[in-house]
């Protein structure tokens, strides 16, 4: 059985949080604040006060601290004096993945067009077989994408192959074979009724930030 496969390997935290903070029930200033805490705390260790806060940001102390204190209260900054590192949001991180995490499953379960369905399906076996795993949620967005922009189960199957062989094992690498290939043959038939292919890659920077 494949491994359960980690949302947070493939999409920043960051990403993840400006998606859903709404979601959450966070507004713009505790969305900021959150977002210079998980930084600091990434970078700089173990523990984030109003202070530090303050000399980071250019908000007021009086906001800042009225944005921790909800956040402390929403439950998703954790401080435990007497820890190593007292200091934690990994509550909003789990959060921020859950709600992303289901927004995918739920856009994964809308059907395509009829006429691209069995392209879709075909494309999801082709890519699971490279692969030799089951396809996350966010990666059969991805697909659908593809299928909706023209790229075909045997273009991807190609374009799989070839990336397979450079010892690049991931949907991203092969997309970008998939869209160096549509560039360097500009007379495939069909040209000028498809977006461009850097438009695909436009929208996957934005569902999947900037990894290559």
């Amino acid at each position: 059985m494949a491994a359960r496969y980690s949302l947070s390997k493939a999409v920043s935290f960051d990403f993840a949080l400006v998606e859903t903070y709404r979601e959450m029930g966070l507004d713009e200033k505790e969305l900021s604040v959150l977002l210079v805490t998980d930084h600091l705390l990434s970078q700089e260790g173990a523990l984030v006060t109003q202070d530090v806060l303050a000399s980071r940001m250019a908000m007021g102390a009086d906001e800042i601290d009225a944005a921790l204190a909800s956040l402390i209260k929403k439950g998703f900054f954790l401080y435990t004096p007497g820890k190593k590192k007292p200091c934690t949001v990994d509550p909003a991180h789990k959060a921020a993945y859950r709600l992303l995490e289901l927004r995918l499953q739920d856009g994964a379960k809308r059907e395509p067009s009829e006429s691209g369905k069995k392209e879709v399906s075909k494309a999801y076996i082709v890519l699971e077989d490279a692969l030799a795993r089951t396809l996350s949620p966010l990666e059969k967005e991805t697909v659908v994408r593809w299928v909706d922009h023209g790229w075909d189960a045997g273009m991807i199957k190609i374009a799989a192959e070839a990336s397979l062989a450079q010892g690049r094992r991931s949907v991203r690498a092969i997309e970008s074979e998939l869209a160096a290939r549509e560039n360097s043959d500009k007379g495939r038939q069909g040209k000028g009724t498809r977006k461009s292919a850097s438009s695909v890659l436009s929208a996957s920077r934005k569902l999947w930030g900037d990894e290559g």
